[in-house]
């Protein structure tokens, strides 16, 4: 997914052979409380995101599941620095991580995750915010089988 932002949508077959577009937003069944960008691992879709997300069946909160594309991932060791082009990877996640964190209202809860390089990426925007590279600081991170990396 290119760092500008834009979203997607995917058509794919169903298992029943009706070909159907998967949306990367769940919209929340409530009041909108929260708003949490989730992002996938490398093997895996956005579509598989969602499908996670509407399992939780969480009213109050919209998710955001963009479609990622990590590049040169196969150099990751837990703890190492990585190389630049992987780098340029984690920015272009976190860049659009906050390009549609500013989209949301202001008065809900933000929050990023994600699993597998996922959550390399959501704890690399996470750590950026702490630092002061975007103008805001996401109030939940979740790494699920993930690193933060001391690049």
């Amino acid at each position: 997914m290119a760092a500008s932002g834009s979203v997607r949508y995917y058509s794919r077959t169903g298992p029943d052979g009706d070909d159907f577009q998967c949306d990367p937003f769940v919209q929340p069944q409530g009041e909108h409380k929260a708003t949490i960008v989730w992002l996938h691992d490398k093997d895996d879709y956005y579509f598989d995101s969602v499908k996670f997300a509407k399992t939780l069946n969480l009213e109050n909160v919209r998710w955001i599941c963009p479609a990622m594309v990590y590049t040169n991932t196969s150099n990751y060791d837990f703890g190492c620095n990585i190389k630049r082009d992987s780098q340029e990877t984690l920015d272009s996640a976190a860049t659009l991580v906050a390009s549609l964190f500013s989209r949301e209202p202001p008065n809900v809860i933000k929050g990023v995750g994600g699993s597998g390089m996922g959550a390399v990426a959501a704890l690399h925007f996470a750590r950026n915010c702490a630092l002061g590279h975007y103008p805001m600081n996401p109030q939940l991170v979740v790494g699920i089988d993930g690193w933060l990396s001391i690049a």
